[in-house]
């Protein structure tokens, strides 16, 4: 059953004030170079979460008290040790975003905003 939204006088969106034509202020380079820095991390972390997932179940299940890390090999050692390093980049790029930006693309970044 539609509803009639001519019959209502009283809506909401009749008593908001009409905002006056403000022009937009360009979105400024900073902004964009700073989003891109935190993506970099996103995409990390989007690859880094799973493969930390995997060697976690990984850990979980294969190593016993019998076995302990002997079990795994160097090249499984080398990869949880990646992974982890994965992690941690991704999420210092995603974090530390502005500082990361300041230092990558110089003073404009450090500037406040107007």
């Amino acid at each position: 059953m539609p509803i009639r939204m001519d019959l209502f006088d009283h809506s909401r969106a009749k008593t908001l004030p009409l905002k006056e034509d403000v022009p937009a202020s360009p979105s400024r380079i900073v902004d964009w170079q700073i989003i891109g820095v935190v993506c970099v991390g996103l995409w990390g972390l989007i690859r880094a979460i799973p493969d930390g997932m995997y060697w976690a179940v990984i850990l979980q299940t294969g190593l016993t008290a019998d076995y302990g890390l002997t079990a795994l090999s160097i090249t499984q050692k080398s990869r949880i040790a990646a992974t982890i390093l994965e992690l941690g980049l991704a999420l210092w790029l995603v974090f530390g975003a502005r500082k990361i930006a300041t230092y990558l693309f110089g003073a404009r970044v450090a500037k406040p905003l107007e």
